[in-house]
């Protein structure tokens, strides 16, 4: 039996919504018992309904992150603040589809907030960081990991450092999942920033998607080689949904190859060419249904600040990676496909026929070992470890110093 065969809700987005939620679980992000019984008040397709409970649950936890912080309970206003910022934003996702859209932007900043709240009473060292970007200030957050990393000593003090590229109107919270605590787990500090187009950089910056993101990466290559405890030999770059794209961007530049040069490992995941492609897909299967045209802002229309859909598309046909440019990559690349994923199809199969020989490979993740849907969500673990392990076994060892 496929995972896929066990149903939450008949509509396929909410259903794969909750395996999302679900899926933070081991990292602190959710409860089974929260998550169920909100379940349990949400009509199967109705998002008033899904969007009623999760930004319920997550107001009352977040106001148990805060009584736990004034009480100097450091751990339990961590964990509360984090899982109300994952169910709060399980709530926003629907809000463009319902009758509190134009609550959206408010219900936004409730759930970085409270995202916030937890990074400041986390558990192991982290700090709200910027990185400076032409005239403006990304905003970020750096871990620092205190595993041991199972390489030389010297790492006690520098060590590798994973930047975790997210995609379009993805929380930061998420992050949690889609490899930071595998990477802080195993030794790698790790980065975590918004840039144009994405969260706080969009939303309080009004900074809006560019389609090369190289002077991105190296400015936040920049901002890495300041920091003492950063192996500047050891910078791996990870995207993870969009991210994909905006990362393998970053790394393939068409000018200098200055960022090409910095980066000893990129990790994509999926592999991703062409935004325009499949935000085109998208819209063509929303077809004229209103709400589902409106869950598509956050992905399609907001990130490029465009005034309609159409002028969004146009804008997002540029967000595209040519062969030429794919065949510039140097640095060894982890192509991550997901036997049963629903985004990106084909584009994968694309940037591994188009790099050069031996320097991308394809990890496969299947649904017979319960790994196969988007980005591996079902199966975190199984994900994390299949992933790691081929970055331990290619990057560079640190240098003796």
């Amino acid at each position: 039996m496929r995972v896929s065969a066990v149903r939450f809700f008949d509509d396929e987005g909410m259903d794969f919504a909750v395996r999302c939620v679900l899926s933070g679980v081991r990292d602190g992000m959710a409860e089974v018992g929260e998550v169920f019984t909100v379940c349990e008040t949400i009509r199967d397709g109705d998002p008033d309904s899904w969007l009623c409970g999760f930004v319920a649950l997550g107001r009352r936890l977040r106001a148990e992150a805060d009584v736990a912080a004034v009480a100097g309970h450091r751990y339990s206003a961590w964990n509360a603040a984090l899982r109300a910022a994952n169910y709060l934003f399980a709530g926003l996702w629907w809000a463009p589809a319902t009758a509190a859209a134009h609550t959206s932007t408010a219900l936004w900043s409730e759930h970085r907030d409270a995202w916030d709240l937890a990074v400041t009473h986390w558990p192991t060292p982290a700090e709200h960081v910027t990185v400076p970007h032409g005239p403006d200030q990304l905003p970020g957050y750096w871990f620092r990991s205190r595993a041991h990393s199972g390489t030389s000593a010297h790492e006690d003090t520098q060590r590798s450092t994973v930047v975790l590229v997210q995609g379009l109107n993805t929380p930061m919270s998420d992050a949690c999942m889609t490899g930071m605590n595998g990477a802080l787990a195993r030794g790698h500090h790790v980065l975590l920033f918004d840039g144009p187009g994405q969260g706080a950089a969009l939303h309080r910056q009004g900074l809006t998607l560019r389609a090369d993101w190289s002077p991105v990466i190296r400015d936040v290559l920049d901002w890495l080689a300041g920091r003492p405890e950063v192996d500047s030999d050891r910078i791996v770059v990870s995207g993870v949904n969009h991210g994909a794209y905006l990362a393998l961007s970053g790394v393939t530049d068409p000018g200098d190859g200055d960022a090409a040069a910095r980066v000893a490992v990129l990790m994509v995941d999926p592999g991703v060419v062409d935004l325009g492609v499949e935000a085109r897909a998208a819209v063509a299967q929303a077809g004229s249904d209103p709400a589902a045209l409106a869950l598509l802002r956050g992905t399609t229309l907001d990130p490029t600040g465009a005034a309609s859909m159409a002028d969004a598309l146009l804008m997002l046909d540029n967000c595209s990676i040519d062969a030429g440019r794919l065949a510039t990559l140097r640095c060894p690349t982890l192509v991550v496909r997901s036997e049963d994923a629903a985004s990106f199809p084909g584009q994968g199969a694309t940037l591994l026929r188009s790099s050069p020989p031996g320097v991308a490979q394809e990890l496969f993740l299947s649904h017979d070992e319960g790994a196969g849907a988007d980005c591996g969500i079902d199966a975190p673990q199984i994900h994390d470890a299949r992933v790691f392990d081929w970055l331990d076994d290619h990057l560079p060892p640190g240098r003796a110093r």
